[in-house]
């Protein structure tokens, strides 16, 4: 049983894959993209790629689950800063994830988020990681806006993606541990550069999040 590391977006992919400079020859395919086994320090990984938004991110991690039968399945990526106290290549430790773009209506929902899809991630594990912040990220099949920040702020989130949530919620049900790390690449105080932000910062946050954390953690597990 081996570490299982869930890459989303093709911008976060593409610098994986030149991080670990893997080749083509190392590299095979699901339905959902490429995957590609590495050693990280002692330790043999597998990284694959899921594709973004939530459906996609569901389907891969139940097909890596079932696949790979990891032993811990990470993942690893980016994120939109809501919290005031974050900023650009800071690094967030999920402990809770929830989905801001589901509601319940006919079932008179409490809250702003979906119980049923609120995730809880136990870290004890883990002890301290220096340099990483740990707190609630939100996901949803929409980039994160000006107009969601209140709401967000309101309940403690720190920071918002397009996958995170849907991962947390299948390795739940399959009863596999779960851990989350996103860098942040922009901030939703920033929405004007927004999209120029993310695509100068992927490199450098998931870079960091390999460099710094990874090794960290495949060493705690």
């Amino acid at each position: 049983m081996k570490p299982l590391v869930l890459v989303c977006a093709s911008e976060e992919w593409n610098t994986t894959k030149s991080h670990f400079a893997a080749t083509p020859e190392s590299t095979g395919e699901t339905p959902f993209g490429e995957f590609f086994e590495t050693a990280v320090g002692k330790q043999s990984v597998i990284f694959m790629r899921t594709g973004f938004t939530k459906t996609k991110a569901a389907a891969a991690c139940q097909h890596g689950i079932d696949r790979f039968k990891p032993s811990i399945v990470f993942n690893i990526g980016t994120c939109g800063a809501v919290s005031s106290a974050l900023k650009p290549l800071d690094l967030i430790l999920a402990t809770k994830t929830v989905q801001h773009d589901c509601r319940d209506n006919i079932g008179q929902q409490v809250g702003p988020f979906l119980a049923d899809l609120v995730v809880e991630i136990d870290n004890s594990w883990l002890g301290s990681i220096d340099g990483v912040t740990r707190g609630v990220i939100a996901t949803a099949d929409h980039d994160g806006t000006a107009e969601d920040v209140a709401l967000l702020r309101e309940h403690s989130v720190l920071a918002v993606d397009w996958e995170s949530g849907a991962i947390a919620k299948i390795c739940a049900m399959n009863k596999v541990r779960c851990c989350i790390i996103r860098g942040a690449t922009d901030h939703l105080d920033q929405i004007a550069s927004q999209t120029s932000d993310y695509l100068q910062n992927v490199p450098n946050v998931m870079r960091k999040a390999y460099q710094r954390v990874l090794p960290v953690l495949l060493g705690r597990i």
